[in-house]
């Protein structure tokens, strides 16, 4: 089987190329493949532009067709810069979508993802899509200088660095760049997301300042106890985006509870070390009182292993430890609450 990209990009037909490599017989540019002119993307969704673009192609083709819109989305800006990415602050100058980002952004939650819409049209009229994420933060000062318009300015949770630097590695090792995330058949829309650094158990043992930048520019930062936490005037700066608990070798500490809840974009959260139910043997005791307060997600320390158990409507997510030199996991949870979706990684450090 051919397939036809609705793009003239030249690059974007070789990373293409690469991904489907042994799936199609030929992948070819709408241009070689006889299609002439240019489609305009006047929809309001990632979706709905790439829909218009391959539905055109196809429909004067007569052949499948697969075209792609890519966005950046700021979840404290709504749906911004989205379907405008390439133009946000005018006619494609990168530098200016940048800075105007950055200045929006100033003093408010800088949680972002990038979102890649692909639809594949078939003459017949029906169509499949799917949807690609990966999630991260906008930070103010640019770094590397690969990749497009805002790779620079992205910190990728799922790389653990700038898209920019990421490119750059590829580049160098010759391997396709490909979007990471999840797969899903329908309309693309609207979305509330939230990102939780989640950590637990340091024991005095100092956090790293490539933690705290990463910290800094989560939606909310969950600590699960048994410190010190050894910088205690870096937690107050976050305000009212840290939260935390006590743990078993904390004692009574005076303003900070044993346990406590929030709520996340209508995610019902629990907050516990865990010790006072036993988690170390299991979680059965952890998962009545989840449901006995109406909480759809724990996060819990005390056992210094990461551990991810769902049990009906409930997820409960052992976080690791950040402490030097304990058994379990060295690291932290990183968790994106996405509408009523919850995914969860671990990331090793040590």
């Amino acid at each position: 089987m051919d397939i036809v990209i609705a793009s003239a990009n030249k690059h974007k037909i070789e990373e293409f190329q690469k991904i489907f490599a042994g799936r199609f017989q030929n992948i070819v540019s709408m241009t070689d493949a006889g299609f002439s002119g240019d489609v305009e993307e006047t929809g309001e969704t990632l979706f709905e532009n790439a829909l218009i673009k391959a539905k055109t192609v196809s429909e004067a083709l007569g052949v499948p067709v697969l075209s792609d819109d890519t966005g950046l989305i700021a979840v404290a800006l709504k749906n911004e810069p989205g379907v405008r990415s390439a133009r946000y602050a005018g006619d494609h100058d990168d530098a200016k979508n940048r800075k105007k980002l950055i200045e929006k952004l100033e003093n408010l939650d800088k949680t972002a993802y990038f979102s890649c819409v692909l639809v594949l049209y078939y003459p017949d009229g029906h169509y499949i899509t799917a949807e690609g994420k990966t999630y991260g933060t906008i930070v103010s000062e640019e770094r590397g200088n690969g990749g497009f318009c805002y790779d620079n300015i992205f910190f990728s949770q799922d790389l653990r660095e700038n898209l920019s630097r990421s490119h750059s590695r590829r580049k160098k090792r010759r391997e396709p760049s490909r979007p990471r995330g999840k797969k899903s058949f329908g309309r693309f829309g609207a979305i509330a997301v939230k990102t939780l650094f989640c950590f637990s158990d340091t024991h005095g043992a100092p956090v790293p300042e490539r933690l705290k930048a990463i910290m800094a520019e989560s939606g909310k930062v969950v600590f699960c106890g048994d410190g010190p936490l050894s910088d205690r005037a870096f937690f107050s700066s976050l305000g009212d985006k840290f939260v935390e608990v006590t743990g078993n070798c904390d004692g009574r500490v005076r303003g900070i509870p044993e346990e406590t809840t929030l709520e996340v974009e209508g995610v019902r959260v629990l907050v516990t070390h865990g010790h006072n139910y036993r988690v170390k043997s299991d979680l059965l005791e952890l998962f009545y009182r989840a449901k006995e307060l109406g909480c759809t997600l724990v996060l819990y320390g005390h056992t210094h292993a990461y551990d991810l158990t769902e049990n009906g409507s409930v997820t409960l997510l052992g976080v690791g430890s950040l402490g030097h030199g304990f058994m379990g996991e060295n690291g932290y949870a990183y968790v994106v609450i996405d509408g009523s979706k919850i995914f969860a990684k671990f990331v090793k450090i040590f």
